[in-house]
């Protein structure tokens, strides 16, 4: 094998690996945050969701529920109930480990 190809076999690995980490991730983040969030009709725990942008080596975890906001940093009138922030926040150790777990096994 050529330098050329022994790149690319390795870029694609890495590739395969950080991908495989950012979904791990944003899997366990979507489920925190739906265990975290308020739940009356269970619309919002329903629509959390994630994608992985592996070209920016990210994972959105979100909703499209338009009261999510209202929520996640209250009003005036409504305290903060805070779903997706402590998710992260309050993971951040096991995230790590997520990913690096993950990681590597996407490597083998």
């Amino acid at each position: 094998m050529d330098y050329d190809s022994n790149f690319r076999k390795a870029k694609r690995e890495i590739d395969r690996g950080i991908a495989r980490g950012l979904h791990s991730v944003g899997a366990f983040v979507e489920t925190e945050a739906k265990v975290r969030s308020a739940v009356r009709t269970g619309n919002l725990r329903s629509s959390i969701s994630f994608n992985t942008e592996p070209r920016e080596n990210a994972v959105v975890i979100g909703t499209n529920v338009h009261y999510a906001p209202h929520l996640e940093y209250g009003t005036e009138k409504m305290a903060p109930q805070p779903f997706l922030k402590p998710a992260v926040k309050e993971n951040q150790g096991k995230i790590e480990t997520i990913f690096e777990r993950a990681y590597k096994r996407g490597l083998l």
